[in-house]
């Protein structure tokens, strides 16, 4: 009953600008800002690090920087000249597919 309370008020409300971003987040946007200036090998590697993270941590994606870090990624592969597909295999809903 009690693990029931504390989920119902952890999931009640909670608006993206309440939530604050983790450490590994802030390190993974700090690093996606940087991406127009590296190589098109190095925004592949970084795009599939982003996607094995999320894929063992699907919640990210309701991370403030989620959506940042996802738009430096296609801004650098656009001017890179990379088109590259990224699936995400949640456990609740199936598939995401990222097209970048």
């Amino acid at each position: 009953m009690l693990l029931f309370g504390i989920m119902l008020l952890v999931g009640a409300g909670c608006s993206q600008e309440s939530l604050q971003s983790t450490t590994e987040m802030e390190l993974l946007h700090a690093e996606s800002s940087r991406l127009a200036s590296v190589p098109a090998d190095s925004i592949q590697r970084f795009a599939t690090k982003v996607e094995t993270y999320a894929s063992q941590n699907p919640t990210v994606q309701t991370d403030p920087l989620w959506s940042e870090i996802i738009e430096n990624i296609k801004s650098a592969a656009r001017g890179a000249s990379i088109h590259f597909v990224i699936t995400i295999n949640t456990e609740w809903d199936g598939e995401i597919e990222y097209y970048f």
